[in-house]
């Protein structure tokens, strides 16, 4: 697993159209940092040591929220703390976009957090890790 060695934000299109601003987040970010204010790890529940990534999805077309998540990795493996995905982008691909970004962020397999809601554990039935590409 690749730390986050700094804080970054960017912006990319998911191949349906969809902007995902990606904020890379690293262990320990100072607390007067100004990302801190929408992006504090003190919030993620999964190990974090490796750092986070913040993602943050939008219909250009509308300006409509589609999904969020979070994910944090420790030097073995990365897990997601929360993805919520807007109930009309649901089974389009939008999660499985996601945890392959966070997948290429860190250079490592996504695997399942051991706190799953019933969605989660429908998207992983089958799956014991999503990675990049």
């Amino acid at each position: 697993t690749l730390p986050i060695l700094s804080s970054v934000r960017f912006d990319e299109t998911l191949p349906n159209g969809l902007v995902v601003t990606v904020t890379r987040i690293p262990f320990g970010l100072a607390m007067q940092d100004p990302l801190r204010e929408f992006h504090d790890d003190r919030s993620i529940d999964v190990a974090k040591t490796m750092g986070s990534i913040w993602l943050h999805v939008e219909d250009p077309a509308t300006g409509a929220m589609v999904a969020c998540a979070m994910y944090a990795a420790d030097p073995l493996v990365v897990r997601c703390d929360t993805v919520d995905v807007m109930s009309g982008y649901r089974r389009k691909g939008v999660a499985t976009a996601l945890y392959r970004i966070a997948s290429r962020e860190f250079a490592a397999p996504v695997v399942p957090s051991p706190l799953l809601s019933d969605d989660a554990r429908e998207f992983w039935k089958g799956k014991t890790q999503i990675s990049w590409p």
